[in-house]
């Protein structure tokens, strides 16, 4: 990235990510001119999960992202999206801005990866959340997988774009018991905390403060439990 990096210095005439972060990424991603829309949702995408299986015992989530337009926001035939994912990890491949290891790709260096993944968080509509979290749970372990790599992006997102996109996830979808108490729902619900403490704070006590004890043990137990007392954790211990 660094090279893609002088090449845009050259190109703009000053390194400066901020406020022009978004300058810098149209440019890296494409110096010669707009990049496809296909092209930078498969980006996004990939951006999305640190990392993401791509081959051998791992091709299932790939295939799950490339089977579930809601997550790739690609509104074409399958066959479409696999040949747009196929000729995008090519091209990304060959200018380096893709790691290609143990199974998996992953968007390099991390400050592109996280530029993406926000992008990713912009674009996707609230009412998709629901069916997002819905399609990770019901696919046994490959959504565990997928959940805890997303998971893993998250916690990493720190800048103030991502916070504010946190807090606004709190307030939609995620102001949502079908959501939040959820396996998935509540790992993102803990990756978030990490940065958007004050709105995970306030989500958790506006969702929970009128349940009884009962309603308590009965939905947050196991993994939920442990994900919402760390949520908690990072959201009141600052």
């Amino acid at each position: 990235m660094a090279i893609e990096l002088i090449k845009a210095y050259k190109h703009i005439g000053k390194v400066q990510l901020l406020p022009e972060k978004q300058l810098w990424l149209d440019y890296l991603l494409s110096p010669n001119g707009q990049l496809e829309e296909s092209k930078r949702a498969v980006l996004n995408a990939i951006a999305l999960f640190n990392p993401l299986g791509i081959v051998e015992n791992k091709k299932d989530e790939y295939d799950f992202v490339i089977s579930h337009p809601e997550i790739n926001h690609i509104h074409l035939e399958k066959s479409s999206v696999e040949d747009c994912f196929s000729c995008t990890i090519h091209e990304f491949n060959q200018r380096r801005l893709l790691d290609m290891r143990a199974n998996c790709v992953n968007v390099r260096s991390r400050p592109l990866a996280e530029w993406l993944a926000e992008e990713w968080l912009q674009k996707i509509p609230p009412e998709s959340w629901r069916k997002i979290i819905a399609e990770l749970e019901s696919a046994g372990q490959l959504g565990e997988r997928l959940a805890n790599q997303m998971k893993n992006r998250f916690i990493s997102l720190t800048s103030s774009e991502a916070k504010q996109l946190f807090d606004e996830l709190n307030r939609i979808p995620f102001h949502d018991e079908k959501i939040v108490l959820t396996k998935t729902g509540s790992q993102l619900i803990f990756s978030m905390s990490t940065v958007s403490h004050v709105a995970v704070a306030h989500n958790l006590f506006s969702l929970l403060e009128n349940k009884t004890t009962g309603y308590l043990k009965e939905k947050i137990n196991g993994d939920i439990r442990r994900y919402i007392v760390w949520a908690l954790e990072e959201a009141c211990v600052v």
